[in-house]
């Protein structure tokens, strides 16, 4: 994994935005309008880290709206967010699974 990490500086710039976005919003988490259970997006590139974990977050952003609707599929509002990438095959391709609890993004 480092080795992948080395090979792109934005691999780190995703991750230090998503510790970020998991710091604004943890009145939401409190209050009820977040799911108990993660959601899981997967996402694989041949171009490095940083579009694998992309691709991972469109994947968890599509799950979110199929399985709750549009106001849950907010990556931004959503908590305890996890990103884990390893490298694939013989080439070393990054798999990347981003997991995240979805938080109600409009609450009423």
């Amino acid at each position: 994994m480092s080795n992948i990490l080395s090979r792109t500086h934005l691999g780190g710039v995703v991750a230090a935005t998503l510790v970020a976005m998991s710091l604004s919003v943890p009145a939401l988490a409190d209050t009820g309008y977040c799911k108990q259970s993660f959601t899981q997006g997967v996402g694989s590139h041949t171009q490095g880290v940083a579009l694998a974990t992309a691709l991972a977050w469109q994947a968890w952003y599509n799950k979110a709206v199929s399985s709750y609707g549009l106001n849950w599929a907010s990556v931004s509002h959503a908590v305890n967010k996890s990103v884990n990438c390893i490298p694939t095959g013989s080439t070393g391709q990054p798999l990347c699974v981003v997991k995240a609890r979805p938080c109600l993004h409009n609450p009423q």
